[in-house]
């Protein structure tokens, strides 16, 4: 089940999309305590989230963090938008331009009624998501979570 993740582990799983890093350098990226990110990142290394590699052949103490790609979804809703805008326009732009070859213009009416609407609730979206970066997770079962629903 793929639920939105919280600011904080947003934040920390953006930074480890673009490279793996220790927990040390995480919190200097964020300006949090280091204690709040090990915590943060422990509770998403229970949920599969995340994971430790040791690189013992350089250094035996730094452990860096990686994502689990497989837990993890991010979308970037600007592009999402403008690829589908492009789409969407490209098929309108043909259409009146066949309809003026064609010598049609209901050819024109019908597929611009049929493209309008698909485009202003492109730029309705578009207003309200903004351009954000959400962040999708589908955290792993805990024995505690487990528990709770056996119980129901």
């Amino acid at each position: 089940m793929w639920e939105e993740s919280d600011q904080l582990e947003k934040n920390i799983i953006l930074i480890l999309y673009k490279k793996p890093n220790s927990v040390t350098g995480i919190s200097e990226k964020l300006k949090r305590a280091k204690p709040t990110i090990s915590k943060t990142i422990e509770r998403m290394k229970n949920q599969d989230l995340v994971k430790k590699n040791h690189e013992y052949t350089k250094d035996a103490r730094k452990v860096e963090i990686s994502i689990n790609l497989n837990r993890i979804k991010i979308e970037k809703t600007h592009r999402f938008y403008l690829t589908y805008f492009f789409i969407t326009s490209f098929t309108f732009i043909s259409s009146i331009i066949l309809s003026n070859i064609l010598k049609k213009p209901f050819l024109f009416i019908g597929s611009g009624i049929g493209i309008l609407l698909p485009l202003l609730f492109i730029f309705y979206q578009a207003y309200i998501k903004e351009d954000k970066v959400i962040v999708y997770k589908n955290p792993k079962m805990t024995k505690i979570e487990e528990k709770k629903e056996n119980e129901k």
